[in-house]
């Protein structure tokens, strides 16, 4: 149900001359076809998200039979993935790109850190490890790999496939597959992640704006119930930007209904010094 991508693919597909590449591109617009027909997250033959599926199974039920071939048969074969994702169809995400943290050879590292910034979407997110995500499987396999995220609500928006368009040109050209040099990009902010879950049910009514930096203590929204009386309060832990909302108003408690980037600018710093301690710059 992330859509954007999958038209981005395809555009690119239709526009790129093949004659002017240095180099192999392999394109998958589409993944997971048995998700997609179904206009849904998971496959319904198993009911399994295919990225908490890698590197897959051989043997494995459908989403993971589809993991296991496109892990060994195109992943494995790559310099390097990118990977062009979006909030669920619930929810609205700001265009950022995901990084490994933590974990991989150095050198993995690095080049994902590279083409991260190079894809230029301007805010960076290092993920660590989690079990069956293709990220991970792919860094910890030695192929260097992003996940860039744009977009939501189960459609697609041209500005957003453009977005993504534009990034896998800066991409080409900055692995030197495609002439020229990758569009300036801004100054990149590195941020961790903090999820806003629902205190209790009712109908969840935002208060700020996606992509909207906020103070500490602002209401970022109020829960309320079928008479619009206030059911609680959801304020800011600390100076943080709006990241993902969720978009469909009615809610359950504990249900993620914002996810908050708070800026982390000594990351790119600690991972340099823990590269230099392991012994591996």
């Amino acid at each position: 149900d992330e859509m954007d991508g999958i038209v981005a693919l395809q555009e690119v597909w239709a526009e790129i001359d093949a004659a002017r590449l240095d180099g192999t591109l392999v394109l998958v617009p589409v993944a997971n076809p048995l998700a997609v027909t179904a206009s849904q997250r998971c496959a319904p033959q198993d009911r399994l998200d295919l990225n908490r599926c890698f590197p897959g199974e051989r043997d494995g039920s459908l989403s993971q039979r589809l993991a296991y071939h496109l892990f060994h048969d195109v992943v494995l074969q790559a310099d390097l993935v990118a990977t062009f994702h979006g909030s669920f169809r619930s929810g609205l995400v700001i265009p950022y790109t995901e990084v490994p943290d933590g974990y991989g050879q150095a050198a993995v590292l690095r080049a994902s850190l590279e083409a991260a910034q190079a894809f230029g979407l301007g805010v960076l997110r290092p993920t660590p490890a989690k079990s069956g995500r293709l990220q991970s499987a792919a860094v910890r396999a030695g192929v260097p790999l992003i996940e860039s995220e744009i977009g939501g609500l189960g459609v697609a928006q041209r500005h957003n496939w453009e977005s993504f368009r534009d990034g896998l040109h800066n991409l080409l050209r900055h692995m030197g597959m495609w002439p020229g040099q990758p569009s300036a990009a801004r100054d990149a902010t590195v941020v961790r992640q903090i999820e806003i879950t629902a205190p209790t049910s009712g109908l969840l009514r935002h208060r700020v704006g996606l992509n909207e930096w906020v103070d500490e203590g602002q209401i970022l929204a109020n829960i309320v119930d079928l008479h619009g009386s206030s059911l609680a309060e959801i304020r800011s832990p600390s100076r943080v930007l709006v990241a993902v909302q969720r978009m469909w108003p009615a809610v359950e408690r504990d249900d993620v209904v914002l996810v908050l980037f708070e800026k982390d600018p000594g990351w790119v710093r600690r991972a340099g010094e823990a590269e230099e301690a392991n012994g591996q710059t």
